[in-house]
């Protein structure tokens, strides 16, 4: 019998890499298709490179839609938590008042003459009680931030070693210099209040510390080198005391040195913060001392007080921030500032607490704006990133068009060459019957 080669060798195999080619044509613009309508159902998804290939200015600006909206998510979330945190303000504020009512209407019961000091002092008692509790209401923290953010800000900073006046300076300045918001410098006290809370805070910490103060220019003369005093009288500082121990205040300005002091022993210029104690139990009493880090030296800071001038905090948006205004509860550091011992302290209590009160009312105001600004940002921003999220999906609705139409004229394509193939498969097999 004649040999005969095998009818395959001159048919088209079904399994043939052409046939091969053809499916995966196929398979691949209905991969598109189901990628077009997995990004209409997620338009979080990134865009694909391919679309850069057919139309990159579409491409460029879907992108550029995608990063707006996650900017403009990640903004949200941000002034929603402001929103909180100023909410949770409100809710503190609204019991300080409270309490700050309450201690008006013990002063104006101590200010009655008539009263026996057995019912004074226990008001005194009540009074002070209340007056502490709202010391640590100024001190709460809501996930690691201050619920309350006061204009000025002091913070006994303990450095755990010897450290002069020039170092101190250099620190505070430098912390100033990396700061765009706040204002940085060694504290300057001029007032009563501040003096109470610095000297909380030394009695709280313990170390004495530098003022931003001294008379290095001028013997005798003390000015407030640092801080917006420091810029008073031509750039050399608002004069405060002049002369030693035996001196005076100069214009009426606030001073607290201690006994004896200033007494320039061994050329002191630089102005320090004790921690001693006096007395009347009280502390931060200022004394002046060489610009020094020895050991041996008598009141050696370990530290110094920075005083910070807090900025507006700002609402980031895409194009312009929020200004948000500060908060603060006004707290009475020291019983020395505020008491009802006798007729004439609680008078004068009853005073200074109907002034809190408005000062306190006037927060509240800031709170209510700072509330108002950061809805209508969050509702600004949601209105933008809903509008980006339509255009995309526009965008995505056309690309899943583009890729149906795609299919179906591939599918055509193939269904077409399929049907060439097998007719050619058909006369192939009768031309080598023909043949042999």
């Amino acid at each position: 019998m004649a040999w005969r080669p095998p009818l395959n060798r001159f048919m088209l195999s079904p399994t043939s890499p052409i046939f091969s080619t053809l499916h995966d044509i196929s398979s691949r613009a209905l991969a598109r298709h189901e990628l077009s309508v997995s990004k209409a159902l997620d338009k979080t998804e990134e865009l694909p490179r391919r679309m850069g290939e057919d139309n990159s200015g579409q491409y460029v600006y879907s992108s550029r839609l995608q990063s707006e909206v996650r900017q403009s998510k990640a903004m949200s979330s941000n002034l929603q938590n402001t929103l909180s945190h100023y909410q949770i303000q409100e809710g503190f504020l609204d019991s300080a008042m409270d309490r700050y009512s309450h201690m008006s209407m013990l002063a104006m019961k101590a200010s009655d003459p008539l009263i026996s000091e057995l019912e004074r002092a226990r008001l005194n008692e009540e009074f002070d009680a209340i007056r502490k509790d709202l010391l640590n209401f100024s001190t709460e923290k809501v996930n690691g931030n201050d619920v309350f953010r006061e204009a000025k800000k002091y913070e006994l900073v303990n450095k755990e070693a010897n450290l002069n006046w020039t170092d101190a300076k250099a620190e505070a300045d430098a912390r100033d210099q990396a700061d765009p918001i706040n204002d940085h410098y060694l504290s300057t006290i001029t007032s009563e209040y501040e003096q109470d809370v610095i000297s909380f805070q030394i009695g709280q910490v313990g170390i004495n510390a530098w003022l931003g103060g001294n008379d290095t220019a001028v013997e005798g003369e003390w000015r407030w080198t640092e801080g917006p005093e420091g810029l008073e009288d031509n750039g050399n500082g608002r004069l405060f005391w002049q002369g030693k121990s035996s001196g005076s205040a100069v214009g009426g300005a606030y001073e607290n040195w201690g006994n004896n002091e200033p007494n320039n022993a061994g050329n002191e210029d630089y102005l320090q913060i004790s921690q001693a104690v006096q007395p009347d139990g009280s502390v931060g009493k200022w004394n002046d001392l060489r610009n020094t880090n020895s050991s041996g030296a008598t009141y050696q800071p370990r530290g110094y007080v920075l005083e910070t001038d807090q900025g507006k905090l700002l609402g980031v948006m895409p194009q312009s921030n929020i200004q948000l205004e500060n908060v603060s509860l006004v707290p009475f550091y020291s019983s020395n500032y505020i008491n009802l011992e006798d007729n004439e302290a609680a008078v004068d209590a009853q005073s200074k607490l109907e002034s809190t009160m408005e000062i306190l009312q006037g927060q509240k105001g800031n709170i209510a704006s700072n509330v108002s600004q950061l809805e209508m940002g969050i509702d600004r921003l949601n209105r933008q990133i809903a509008a980006a999220e339509f255009s995309f999906a526009r965008m995505s609705d056309e690309e899943m068009i583009e890729d149906l139409t795609k299919v179906a004229r591939t599918q055509l394509l193939s269904d077409a060459s399929m049907s060439v193939m097998m007719q050619a498969r058909g006369i192939n097999r009768n031309l080598t019957e023909v043949l042999l």
